[in-house]
């Protein structure tokens, strides 16, 4: 399974604007959301697992100690 990156999804965005395509920002940003939440569902269907940029990871406490 490929798993599209936002670079893609940048791209062709890119590829649009060069072909005299416009957005409206806010579609522009929707696309982004939307395009990052699929991006997601195929990175958790391939087993990953997304946390959030400010989680922070946890470790047990016997390792912590150490």
């Amino acid at each position: 399974m490929k798993i599209a990156s936002m670079r893609q999804y940048a791209d062709i965005l890119t590829s649009a604007a060069r072909n005299g395509w416009t957005y409206a920002p806010a579609a522009i940003d929707s696309g982004s959301k939307r395009h990052f939440e699929e991006m997601k569902l195929q990175l958790i269907a391939a087993g990953f697992e997304v946390v959030p940029v400010s989680a922070r990871p946890r470790c047990p406490d016997e390792v912590a100690s150490k």
